[in-house]
């Protein structure tokens, strides 16, 4: 008899067939990752709690900093901060999500309390419909696909440190980011887009740093057929860009948490949500296999719209499986006793062990298996 299990994963891991695309900084693998709920939200789905959350987001990061300092005193940036106080429950813009198929599953039913369908959402990193040399550069400036990073990325400590900011200075880099994608018509133009993307690379990759090297130049107008007018407007702005009031705060406060950091940022890459894997500081996300998307949707105003803007702009690199509200008892049983993963190995700490040998006391504590989940 084929297990439920099987049956669920095999659907979990049917994604459409592609070529991967390599990080070439970190040169990374492709990866699948998972993440479990007990019912669909709908609309909202693959929202992070910030967006459920009434106070500011510097104000949560802030208070929790200050009454549980001392979880962070040997961290070692603002991405493993905001790692671990979405681990230990607070509101953030990270989702949950898992590098182990079976963990998802087992979020997706853990709750016997819940009856409603589960739902189990599989994302595939860093990847392409075609080889990139089959591609134009044209086709290639339009793909969406989530990529992985790690850790100690730059674009996580960006965004990381964004969010602990004043919602004024947010604001207001976030203006002077769309007023700059506008002048150089980057949403209809992937010419643009592409100079753009060749300008910040020719910093990163050493070909000049000074916004006004006529290396720089050259390459524009070499490789994009730019005019030499264009050219010196996207520089121009760029530069007005990094030197505004909101950018500085922002470098000042990035080298206030990790020291030299290069006035180099890619500005048009800040909307772009992606997954990465945070240092494995404590048993429990080693046992559930933890990673997180970043969603870096800083003038969203509702969980509704952030959930519309992942779920279209990763339709082509996911896909969600309903889990049956008959199937989640059986997948339940199995995942025990076939996988051992179950409430104890999931939360391998010594209370939740003992609830595991407890078992499920519905009659005097319907809530006992609602407590603290990956897929808050």
């Amino acid at each position: 008899m084929r297990l439920l299990t099987e049956s669920y994963i095999n659907k979990m891991i049917s994604l459409p067939r592609h070529t991967f695309v390599l990080d070439l900084i970190h040169n990374t693998k492709p990866k699948l990752f998972f993440r479990g709920q007990s019912c669909s939200y709908g609309k909202s789905d693959l929202s992070a709690s910030l967006y459920r959350n009434q106070k500011r987001e510097e104000t949560l990061i802030h208070e929790y900093t200050q009454r549980f300092s001392s979880q962070f005193l040997t961290m070692r940036n603002n991405g493993e901060r905001l790692a671990q106080m979405q681990h230990s429950g607070l509101n953030t813009r990270l989702l949950d999500v898992t590098s182990n198929a079976l963990v998802a599953l087992y979020f997706a039913v853990e709750d016997p309390q819940n009856k409603e369908n589960g739902i189990v959402w599989t994302f595939e990193t860093n990847v392409s419909g075609k080889k990139e040399n089959d591609r134009s550069k044209e086709e290639l400036s339009n793909l969406q696909f989530l990529q992985f990073k790690y850790y100690d990325s730059d674009l996580l400590e960006v965004l990381s440190t964004l969010c602990t900011l004043k919602e004024s200075t947010k604001t207001a880099l976030w203006y002077d980011i769309k007023q700059f994608k506008e002048s150089q018509h980057i949403p209809d133009s992937p010419k643009m887009l592409q100079a753009y993307e060749l300008y910040w690379q020719s910093l990163s990759n050493g070909w000049g740093t000074a916004a006004g090297n006529d290396h720089i130049k050259k390459k524009l107008r070499k490789n994009m057929n730019l005019s030499k007018g264009e050219a010196r407007r996207l520089q121009k702005e760029y530069r007005e860009l990094n030197e505004s009031q909101a950018a500085r705060d922002l470098y000042q406060k990035i080298c206030n948490d990790v020291g030299a950091f290069d006035r180099n940022i890619n500005f048009v890459d800040l909307e772009t949500p992606f997954v990465f894997g945070p240092p494995v500081s404590n048993e429990r996300i080693r046992a559930q296999s933890g990673g997180f998307i970043f969603e870096p949707f800083f003038a969203a105003r509702s969980a509704t719209e952030v959930g519309e803007k992942m779920q279209m702009m990763l339709k082509n690199v996911s896909v969600s499986v309903t889990i049956r509200s008959c199937d989640k008892e059986p997948l339940r049983e199995e995942l025990d006793q076939l996988y051992a993963i179950n409430r104890e190995t999931m939360f391998p700490d010594v209370f939740e062990g003992a609830q595991y040998v407890n078992g499920p006391d519905l009659e005097n504590d319907p809530k006992s298996y609602n407590t603290l989940t990956q897929t808050k």
